[in-house]
């Protein structure tokens, strides 16, 4: 098997998500079954989205994330960044590596919602990822419309965010509100654009009437399979389902 190397940190309940999320959907009756990871949580990686905003005396995120990335590099075939809003910075991170292959998280999920035919896609992300134009470009190129939460929804959504950070109960009233204006605005699927959400996904806090598209299991699914791990047909069958 190959090895895989999670740049992670951004934050760390989410590392420890898709850490779950990898071992849950991997088919292994023992441990040797499991794909070989080694977790790097690196929590002194800088606001990507302060940077990205340009808030005053913001640091720029580069270095730190380049040398977390070269750590993991010598000792592991492939790379997950289990954070949307550091694939603003893909490129300079992937210049860093030698070995490893760094995945793209917002690649493979433009990749799923084109497959689907979506022309229309609610994008839920923090400020960062949208004023980092993370998905835009890609969005575009495959011929799908992004609907994103007006200003006070955002605001609203940043705020949930943060408090899922701070290991703090989320207002999921306001959560489904926004879920139910991306609708309201043409959206057929809701991406889960920011890996914070995705706790609540691995939580089954998201509301199943909305289909949704995760990030952060579409980079699970593509490191277990390019790791040698077999996905777990009841994994399969959910995601079909889904679809």
């Amino acid at each position: 098997m190959k090895t895989l190397g999670i740049l992670g940190g951004m934050g760390p309940m989410a590392t420890a998500c898709f850490m779950e999320r990898i071992t849950a959907m991997t088919a292994a009756d023992t441990d040797q079954e499991q794909i070989p990871v080694i977790v790097y949580s690196n929590t002194q990686i800088p606001d990507r989205s302060a940077y990205l905003l340009g808030r005053p005396q913001a640091e720029n995120p580069v270095t730190a994330l380049r040398q977390t990335a070269h750590f993991l590099d010598g000792a592991c075939d492939y790379i997950a960044m289990p954070c949307v809003t550091a694939h603003a910075f893909y490129t300079q991170i992937q210049q860093e590596l030698s070995h490893a292959v760094l995945f793209n998280m917002v690649e493979l999920t433009v990749q799923s919602l084109k497959a689907q035919n979506i022309k229309k896609a609610g994008l839920l992300a923090t400020d960062g990822t949208i004023a980092g134009g993370v998905f835009k470009e890609s969005l575009k190129n495959a011929g799908i419309e992004s609907v994103l939460p007006v200003a006070l929804s955002q605001k609203s959504l940043m705020a949930l965010i943060y408090r899922i950070k701070a290991g703090k109960e989320p207002d999921m009233a306001a959560f489904n509100r926004i879920l139910q204006e991306l609708v309201s605005g043409g959206a057929e699927r809701i991406v889960l654009g920011c890996t914070e959400i995705s706790i609540l996904n691995l939580k089954e806090k998201c509301p199943c009437a909305v289909p949704y598209t995760d990030c952060m299991e579409l980079l699970a699914e593509a490191a277990v399979a390019a790791c040698g791990g077999q996905v777990a047909q009841k994994w399969r069958q959910m995601r079909k389902s889904i679809n």
